[in-house]
């Protein structure tokens, strides 16, 4: 097991990610183009950063996208597009809103019915079927900018979000991730590191899935965060860096077996009930395949 432990290299985590980028690139020469779709947050504003180094080492174009979708805070929009200016060859911002109202309609007319007359009612199991919808439509998007262009979608996710399963599957993970064996909390710290204005305004923003289930991240991981705060307290950005923080320190207490903190901590929780998640695609092998046909016996299921 690789050392699951927080670390402060920075400088080391970079030089890393973008060498082991250059070499793959230059592994595979047939990739003209990096497809990534910048969503406004930290993630994929490092993920820029580290690809921007990449192309300018073999000869690489980067293609930032930021897909709209209804639920997108405006500040999002903002930072997505200083992050492509300030990294990208190519960006594009497309709305996908009438796309995504016409899928989730044809495929659950009463979701949709709820969901645009009255949001309220959503549960947030509602709003988690609708912001998969969302995801695997902008996956969609970067896979079909990455065939017309003979690219390859980056993905955003992180090691924290992985041990969460605070992603969609089929709708985050791309081809090649440069963050998805960093805590979240080093995410930050390597972002620092950048320190360019912005991938600091990403830094210094309230972290959201930006798929509009919540208002920021910690809501759905730490719903307890706020108990003893009053009922219209927000979350700071600061707020959010520390929750990750106890968030990392719970995860990497259980995933190494210290068990410091209590087994049944909603973290934890999460980490167990989203095991299937880590492990899917699952394919019977073949060798028990072959054994099942040669001895299971159907008379004895009667």
């Amino acid at each position: 097991m690789s050392n699951l432990n927080l670390s402060d290299s920075y400088k080391i985590m970079r030089d890393g990610a973008v060498l082991t980028g250059k070499n793959y690139i230059l592994e595979h020469p047939t990739v003209k183009v990096l497809v990534l779709g910048i969503s406004g947050g930290i993630d994929s504003a490092l993920t820029a950063a580290l690809a921007r180094e990449v192309c300018d080492l073999t000869n690489t174009k980067l293609f930032g996208c930021y897909l709209d979708i209804e639920g997108n805070k405006p500040d999002e929009a903002v930072r997505a597009a200083s992050i492509c200016a300030e990294y990208c060859d190519m960006f594009e911002a497309t709305d996908l809103t009438d796309i995504f109202l016409k899928t989730m309609a044809a495929m659950d007319h009463s979701l949709f019915h709820k969901y645009t007359t009255n949001p309220g009612e959503c549960t947030i199991d509602d709003r988690i079927r609708a912001g998969n919808i969302k995801a695997r439509l902008r996956m969609i998007y970067l896979y079909d900018k990455a065939n017309k262009y003979n690219g390859m979608v980056l993905s955003t996710d992180n090691l924290t979000e992985r041990n969460l399963g605070f992603w969609t599957l089929n709708g985050d993970v791309g081809d090649f991730g440069f963050l998805q064996e960093l805590w979240k909390t080093e995410v930050y710290g390597l972002s620092e590191l950048i320190g360019t204005e912005s991938v600091m305004a990403c830094v210094n923003a309230i972290p959201t899935d930006g798929l509009g289930i919540t208002d920021s991240d910690i809501d759905q991981l730490l719903p307890d965060w706020t108990v003893k705060m009053s009922s219209d307290w927000k979350p700071s950005p600061k707020d959010c860096r520390d929750a990750y923080r106890l968030v990392d320190d719970i995860l990497i207490d259980y995933v190494t077996k210290q068990y410091t903190y209590n087994k049944n901590h909603p973290v934890v929780a999460r980490h167990k009930a989203s095991k299937f998640k880590r492990e899917v695609p699952i394919s019977i092998k073949r060798d028990f395949l072959l054994w099942v046909h040669n001895s299971y016996d159907p008379e004895m299921d009667k």
